[in-house]
C-alpha cells in the first residue's frame, strides 16, 4: 500500500498498532493509536480509505468507513465483495499496479469520488446489528440448533 501511494503522489497515512516505530512501511505518516470517538472523522477526511486484507472474514473497518462517509477501496477476499457491495471499489489482485489503478480516479475525480462516498452510505442502511442478529439467529434455527 505504501507503494501504491507514494506511486499516486499521496500521504499513506496509517493508524493503530505498528503505524509508527521501526517495523512501520517507509514513507507511512503514522498516528499511533486513535480513539474510537476520532474514527469517523478520520474515515470521512481521507482522501480514499484502503483496506489491503489477503484473507478477511466480515470486514468491519470498511463498513465502518463506509458508513463515515469514506470512499473506501477494498480487497476483494472473503465476505468483502458481499459486504461491502456496490459501497467500495474493490480490487481483485494483490499487486501494487491493482491499488494503483483503483485508487487513481477517486483521487482524481471528485465526482467519481463522491458517487463512491453515496453509494457506501446507502450500501451501509443494509446493514445493522439487530438485522445481524436475527440472521443468526434464523441460522441457528435453520441448523437445527435450539436456544
Amino acid at each position: 500500500m505504501a507503494e501504491a501511494c507514494a506511486d499516486l503522489d499521496v500521504p499513506f497515512v496509517l493508524a493503530g498498532a505498528g503505524s509508527t516505530g521501526p517495523r512501520a512501511p517507509k514513507g507511512t505518516v503514522g498516528l499511533g493509536y486513535v480513539d474510537v470517538a476520532d474514527l469517523p472523522s478520520l474515515y470521512a477526511a481521507a482522501s480514499v480509505v484502503a483496506y489491503s486484507s489477503v484473507y478477511e472474514g466480515f470486514g468491519l473497518p470498511p463498513i465502518e468507513a463506509m458508513a463515515c462517509g469514506g470512499a473506501v477501496v477494498a480487497s476483494a477476499v472473503g465476505a468483502l465483495p458481499e459486504v461491502v457491495g456496490d459501497g467500495a471499489s474493490l480490487v481483485h489482485r494483490h499487486h501494487v499496479s491493482a491499488w494503483v489503478d483503483a485508487m487513481r480516479p477517486l483521487l482524481a475525480d471528485e465526482g467519481q469520488a463522491t458517487a463512491l462516498r453515496l453509494s457506501a452510505l446507502s450500501a451501509t442502511r443494509r446493514l445493522s446489528w439487530g438485522k445481524t442478529a436475527r440472521e443468526t439467529l434464523d441460522a441457528y434455527r435453520t441448523a437445527g440448533i435450539d436456544l
